[in-house]
């Protein structure tokens, strides 16, 4: 039986297992214990279970950079809509050819359009 462990490494577990006790090195018991008990016992497994503990938490903070990210792009949208609302109430723009413009403008369905209008009049008062 082998485990890959690297492109470039090929590890005979039966080399773990106890059999050809020769060719084991405390590195590689060290390395194969993380790899397959998730035991981190010696220098080279502390310093991987660190990185990849790390790894784990750059990914945590990214999905909540990304869900932040998200929120802010709809806000700057939402000020975008109502800077346009705005304008066209300022310049007696029709209603009906608001709904027109903002679904064009930023791709929204008539409801949403009629919506984001109800939002900035609620705003507004």
């Amino acid at each position: 039986m082998l485990l890959v462990i690297d492109t470039n490494i090929i590890v005979s577990a039966m080399v773990y297992e106890g059999k050809n006790l020769e060719y084991r090195t405390t590195g590689m018991i060290d390395s194969l214990d993380y790899i397959l008990y998730q035991k981190a016992n010696g220098v080279f497994s502390q310093k991987l279970d660190k990185a990849v503990e790390s790894a784990k938490k750059h990914e945590e903070w990214g999905n909540e950079y990304m869900t932040l990210n998200r929120m802010l792009a709809r806000e700057h949208e939402d000020g975008l809509i109502f800077g346009s609302i705005k304008e066209a109430i300022k310049h007696g723009i029709q209603k009906a050819v608001l709904i027109s413009d903002l679904m064009s403008d930023y791709d929204l369905s008539e409801e949403e359009a009629k919506e984001k209008i109800q939002e900035f009049e609620s705003e507004d008062n």
